[in-house]
């Protein structure tokens, strides 16, 4: 039962009695049991992988270490730089969302959630260790003078859609990552910006040699005819826009480099301004991340909070500088598990994935070794790809008070299937496959489906489908004395 200190706001914290604390007050709870059986998994995990790594032979790393190279060559050669994506997060959403309404909230330990599980926490609380994921009542525990406010869901859809309001006014085709998150990318944006700056750049440089053909124009008398050709010649070509082009070119971007740093410059300008007007619209702060794809531009969006951004300019060099020292636990995709199982190997920073690339080949499958590779390199997935976006399912989920009421967990259903529902038409899409998950008193987590003849996006068949299986699942919980505490519908 370890801290996660990888969250804005937690860093340099007394781990050691911050764990000891937790430790202490979960003793005996359904969450310690739950969290102690996770461990006992973990640790025959790591155990397995110990002894698959005794059992590789050299030989077996040479020809790991072979095929990992052409996969690192495969890669490098489409790398790409050329994208500008942003990832907004908005400043401990839930909780700055209630301040709003609790202004003396502001500056006190304040937690969202229950004494079951807590949904965020502000700035002040993570001092003291408090955060997401976390039980309250060792929220309590930690800081004694914790607030916790219940979750007011209405009320956090309402600033997220005006939050997505402000972003759709810059690219329609943003993607949303839950109801604090978004995807954006502002490559073309920057690009309009950058031939704007191009554009006045040549505006002044006419000035410019007006002024000075002005000027020359007083000793006019002084020029023969051949002269007035020579001119009659740089005037044609002033006037020709590649010849400008070529001009601003050469003023602005002496180099790549130069051009790289300005689309940057550009970038942050852009981003800051959308940030605001997210601020302006809600009274709410955000952070953003600006990198060359999604993966790197989600962790810098965590660089600089509370209400600020952070940018990696789109060089190889750049990004390789970056991703050297960044904990693994930082990427997103590599959770407590993951990370564990790596660090069991020495694998603690991004780059080590690379320097221990034959030994991750011959233990891991084809997609999970891509995946860490890509995340060694940097190499992560822009929006043209949709890899968060244009998700082939949709999902949402809710933790509430332990219940076996089935009055009461029918109207969860019913308010999930409906957020469901809308969403599927928002994005004019459809289902065939209705999920649902539960997770019960005990922490088990239990997943239940059912395939539809056609395609849907109506809530009432989604809601009949997902009230069917939860009937069954909870009569089961029931029947073991059970009761939920998550329920979560998802449609493929």
């Amino acid at each position: 039962m370890i801290l996660n200190d990888n969250k804005a706001g937690m860093e340099g914290l007394d781990k050691e009695s911050i764990n000891k604390i937790i430790v202490d007050a979960s003793k005996g709870s359904l969450y310690y049991e739950n969290e102690q059986r996770k461990e006992s998994i973990l640790k025959v995990k790591i155990e397995n992988q110990r002894k698959l790594l005794a059992q590789i032979t050299e030989e077996q790393k040479k020809i790991g270490l072979k095929i990992a190279d052409e996969l690192i060559s495969k890669l490098e050669s489409a790398r790409g730089l050329g994208r500008s994506i942003v990832h907004f997060d908005m400043d401990a959403f839930y909780a700055a969302v209630e301040i709003l309404s609790k202004p003396h909230l502001t500056h006190v330990p304040m937690a969202v959630g229950s004494n079951h599980m807590l949904s965020t926490s502000n700035y002040a609380a993570r001092k003291f260790g408090v955060r997401a994921g976390m039980p309250g009542f060792i929220g309590k525990k930690l800081c004694p003078n914790l607030t916790i406010v219940p979750l007011n869901y209405p009320e956090y859809e309402r600033y997220s859609r005006i939050m997505h309001g402000v972003l759709s006014q810059y690219d329609s085709k943003f993607c949303s990552v839950g109801l604090d998150e978004a995807y954006m990318d502002i490559t073309e944006l920057v690009n309009e910006r950058m031939m704007k700056v191009r554009g006045e750049m040549v505006m002044r440089k006419k000035m410019t040699m007006m002024t000075k053909d002005a000027s020359a124009a007083d000793d006019d008398d002084k020029f023969d005819d051949d002269d007035d050709e020579e001119e009659d010649k740089y005037d044609d070509k002033d006037d020709d826009d590649e010849y400008k082009t070529k001009i601003i070119f050469s003023s602005v971007a002496a180099d790549e480099s130069q051009r790289i740093f300005q689309r940057s410059r550009i970038a942050e300008v852009l981003v800051s301004e959308i940030r605001q007007k997210i601020f302006e619209a809600t009274g709410l702060t955000s952070s953003a991340g600006i990198a060359c794809n999604a993966m790197l531009a989600k962790v810098c969006s965590d660089m600089n909070k509370p209400n600020g951004q952070f940018v990696v300019h789109s060089t190889k060099t750049d990004v390789m500088n970056f991703i050297r020292d960044l904990p693994i636990r930082k990427i997103s995709g590599i959770g407590k598990v993951t990370e564990q199982m790596l660090k069991s190997l020495g694998i603690e920073k991004c780059s080590q994935l690379i320097e221990k690339r034959s030994i991750l080949q011959c233990l891991y499958s084809k997609c999970t070794f891509g995946y860490l590779i890509r995340v060694g390199l940097g190499i992560g997935y822009d929006l043209c790809d949709r890899v968060d976006c244009d998700r082939k399912s949709l999902s949402v989920e809710r933790t509430f008070e332990d219940t076996d009421d089935i009055a009461v967990a029918s109207n969860i259903c019913k308010n999930l299937c409906q957020m469901l529902a809308d969403d599927l038409n928002e994005k004019k899409l459809s289902a065939k496959t209705i999920t649902l998950k539960i997770k019960t008193m005990k922490f088990e987590v239990k997943t239940r489906a059912k395939t539809l003849q056609t395609y849907t996006n109506q809530f009432c068949t989604i809601y009949l489908c997902a009230m069917s299986l939860l009937k069954d699942e909870l009569g089961v919980c029931v029947s073991q004395s059970l009761k939920i505490r998550l329920m979560g519908p998802n449609v493929f």
